[in-house]
């Protein structure tokens, strides 16, 4: 089923509002030096995958 046109933009808007909502808490998470090092967050995602792959 095909969307309409209006339809459509609303969902592309409702998608750019959730991204700049994303955005911006992380933008307000690095100025707080709320972060971890990229090896961290790496390891933790292949730590994942191993675990959703059994």
């Amino acid at each position: 089923m095909a969307m309409s046109k209006e339809n459509e933009s609303v969902g592309v808007e409702t998608e750019k509002k959730e991204f700049d909502d994303m955005m911006e808490k992380g933008l307000a998470q690095a100025k707080m030096n709320q972060s971890r090092p990229a090896a961290e967050v790496l390891a933790d995602i292949s730590k994942n995958i191993r675990e959703w792959a059994r």
